[in-house]
């Protein structure tokens, strides 16, 4: 495939700019599973660059997951994180210059997003909350525009200041503390349900997704109630279970040792049976070598124990949600807890 027929725009020539600049010379590409397919046209352009290209087979799952040991290991002096932000830009860790990249999905999503207004202002809602996952920013202002031109009072935040409107699984808190009071619902650009159930469950608004894969649109309270009483269910069955893994990520944008030792202890002071377990990939094949831990508390991304529990036969659990088995009690039950990545002591006794 060239790079003419490839649907997603990598910007390759601000890449190519930004590896001369630091004159890269081996270099490790990072890309999402579904972009893999995608390597041979970033290979063929940076080996017309004199560099050698090494591709990580492992997942990508965004910023909070760069390949760094891998990197060394290899001894590359650059990482290549393709699909997770929003511009081309430069950082360094560890001595390794990370060059993020985007991947702009090409397809046009305006017209699908402009039929989703249709459907929130015939719920009487004008005042509209924009975002679009990294892959669709490219069409952000445009979207914008068109919306507005449309009768909606367009409202947006930015979570990182070089990234406004694009939306973040693990940062819902930032758009409520921004926004919420300013609109009257929500409109997603983006694939999948996540992001749109987070906005859901964090603000109890209206959320329509435009999915410019599918080309469809989705009314997240309909999916949103099948998937919180799920939850609620592993909620429920986690409050009897004795046995508890509290699991780690080693991944950079992921491990916090601090807050897992404090889990452990308080399910321990709780009476529960609670150790540490770590690893650097989280996945069913791992968690089910141990039958002995019940429950697992996951202190990484807060998608795996929403997106993965059905891969589960034992109830994952948010550290937000830690303060029902703390107290015994689903009592004040609130579903926005489901995505809470951080331990909620409120009216714990």
């Amino acid at each position: 495939m060239c790079k003419e027929e490839c649907p997603y725009d990598f910007r390759l020539a601000e890449v190519v700019s930004k590896l001369k600049e630091i004159q890269a010379r081996k270099v490790l590409v990072q890309l999402p599973n579904g972009l893999k397919k995608y390597y041979p046209i970033l290979r063929t352009t940076l080996e017309d660059l004199e560099i050698e290209v090494f591709l990580s087979l492992s997942h990508s799952w965004g910023v909070c997951d760069l390949a760094l040991g891998e990197a060394k290991k290899t001894m590359c002096d650059t990482i290549l994180h393709v699909g997770h932000h929003g511009q081309v830009a430069l950082y360094t860790l560890s001595d390794i210059k990370i060059v993020c990249s985007p991947a702009f999905y090409k397809r046009n999503p305006i017209p699908l997003a402009t039929r989703g207004l249709k459907l929130l202002m015939a719920k009487g809602c004008k005042r509209i909350g924009l975002f679009t996952t990294a892959q669709h920013l490219n069409y952000f202002q445009e979207l914008r525009e068109a919306l507005s031109e449309a009768g909606a009072k367009v409202h947006t935040t930015q979570i990182f200041p070089w990234m406004p409107g694009q939306i973040i699984g693990c940062r819902f808190d930032t758009i409520v503390s921004n926004l919420d009071r300013k609109v009257d619902a929500y409109l997603v650009v983006g694939g999948g349900i996540f992001h749109g159930l987070g906005l859901f469950v964090t603000t109890n608004k209206p959320v329509i997704i435009a999915d410019p894969y599918s080309n469809r649109l989705i009314e997240v309270a309909e999916e949103a109630s099948q998937i919180l009483k799920k939850r609620l269910f592993k909620l429920m069955e986690a409050l009897d279970k004795k046995n508890y893994a509290v699991v780690i990520s080693t991944k950079i944008g992921q491990f916090r040792l601090a807050l897992a030792q404090k889990i452990r202890d308080l399910l321990r002071g709780r009476g529960k049976v609670a150790e540490l377990v770590v690893a650097d990939e989280i996945s069913p094949s791992l968690l089910l070598n141990i039958p002995w831990a019940q429950a697992f508390v996951i202190v990484a991304c807060p998608r795996i124990a929403i997106d993965h529990q059905e891969e589960y036969p034992y109830p994952l659990l948010n550290p937000g949600e830690v303060k029902y088995v703390l107290r015994g009690s689903l009592e004040e039950y609130t579903p926005k807890d489901s995505l809470v990545p951080n331990l909620s002591l409120n009216n714990v006794a």
